[in-house]
């Protein structure tokens, strides 16, 4: 189990929120896998998780470009890149063993870990002190 914890938030709430959900996602598979629930509610929550891998790397892009983030391209292509490999991993995924299907997990948790602590982090600083000046400009 891994667990979104308050040093993990960036301090946009919805993006947050969005980050909060993956966990949650990551540890409905890890409980699918784990238990040997069964291979398709193991299937459906990767399907789920890759959906919205999608939906959360569009509304971070939505407000890079909003904000004119300058590391806008770097950081999109590490959600390029990021959706690639995940694509490949849910083919592995469907192939693997239980504990294949582990290593994955641990991968995405990684992944999202370092993400969030290296990019989105810094992300977030560069929203909330564009906010701040646009709120204190008469």
């Amino acid at each position: 189990m891994i667990k979104f914890t308050q040093n993990l938030t960036i301090g946009i709430d919805e993006i947050d929120e969005q980050h909060k959900t993956f966990f949650d996602l990551f540890n409905s598979l890890y409980d699918s896998i784990h238990q040997n629930t069964g291979e398709t509610t193991a299937e459906q929550a990767f399907s789920f998780l890759k959906d919205y891998v999608y939906f959360h790397f569009r509304t971070e892009e939505w407000y890079m470009e909003k904000y004119s983030y300058p590391e806008y391209e770097s950081h999109k292509v590490q959600h390029e890149h990021f959706i690639e490999q995940l694509e490949q991993k849910q083919q592995d995924f469907l192939l693997a063993d239980d504990a294949m299907g582990l290593e994955i997990l641990d991968w995405l948790s990684v992944w999202f870990r370092s993400h969030i602590f290296s990019t989105d982090v810094s992300m977030g600083e560069f929203f909330r002190q564009k906010r701040e000046k646009a709120q204190s400009s008469p």
